[in-house]
């Protein structure tokens, strides 16, 4: 199936028939389509059949030798796809854990294709949201320094509900020294849940449904509440 702009419809449909890749450009609107461009210049999006080992044949080229995959799920399938696309010569750039998290077998091969240094798997977005954690720390042990702690939130989500459930002594100290050294622009009235009473302590099923609406949440909040996001990571 090819067409300028698939709609959801369509989409569905298709998927029911058996195709499972959408390739090319988004879907837009024909308002919306540039008539400056030529239309060899146009990408052609397009529903074809297939599976997530066929995305190598429309990825990988023998002419480009920069092919990129960027995996932007949790999906545990697709994570166990990265040692497939890495010895096809795609390079990997993931916020997807279940790919070093999944077997002993599955962690191993893709350690063995990153030392051969042909691609990469570049997975820093996967830890810390996105803040440079995995690289510091593979800079230090670089450069000799030896690394005997690390201290940090694992789980902001665990955070923010253990936090709720017990807060902790002079919470009530910290928001008025917070809004006098913010001359009053910071008010723990109207902080990110100004509906709850930040300084007693609630229910878990409160704190839980705090915490999913403010997004703090995983995308399944029983992963996230049994640890297994944090342990992911780890």
């Amino acid at each position: 199936v090819n067409a300028d702009s698939i709609t959801i419809t369509e989409y569905h449909e298709h998927i029911a028939a058996g195709s499972s890749l959408l390739l090319g450009a988004p879907a837009v609107s024909s308002s919306s389509v540039d008539l400056d461009v030529p239309q060899k210049k146009k990408i052609e999006t397009k529903l074809c059949k297939g599976s997530l080992r066929e995305i190598i044949d429309h990825v990988h080229s023998d002419e480009n030798p920069h092919s990129i995959i960027f995996d932007c799920t949790g999906d545990t399938a697709v994570g166990a796809m990265h040692a497939e696309w890495l010895k096809a010569g795609i390079n990997v750039v993931t916020a997807n854990s279940t790919g070093l998290a999944g077997c002993k077998a599955q962690r191993d091969e893709i350690k063995a294709i990153e030392r051969t240094k042909k691609v990469n798997y570049l997975r820093e977005v996967a830890v810390g949201g996105g803040l440079p954690v995995l690289s510091t720390l593979r800079d230090l042990w670089s450069s000799g320094d030896t690394i005997r702690r690390v201290d940090g939130v694992l789980s902001v989500s665990m955070s923010y509900i253990m936090h709720r459930i017990a807060p902790p002594p002079g919470v009530y100290a910290c928001s008025a020294f917070d809004e006098s050294i913010t001359h009053g622009a910071y008010k723990d009235s109207e902080s990110m849940s100004p509906d709850a009473n930040q300084m007693k302590p609630c229910s878990f099923r409160q704190a839980v449904k705090e915490a999913i609406a403010l997004g703090l949440m995983e995308e399944d909040p029983i992963l996230d509440l049994n640890n297994e996001y944090t342990a992911r990571c780890l």
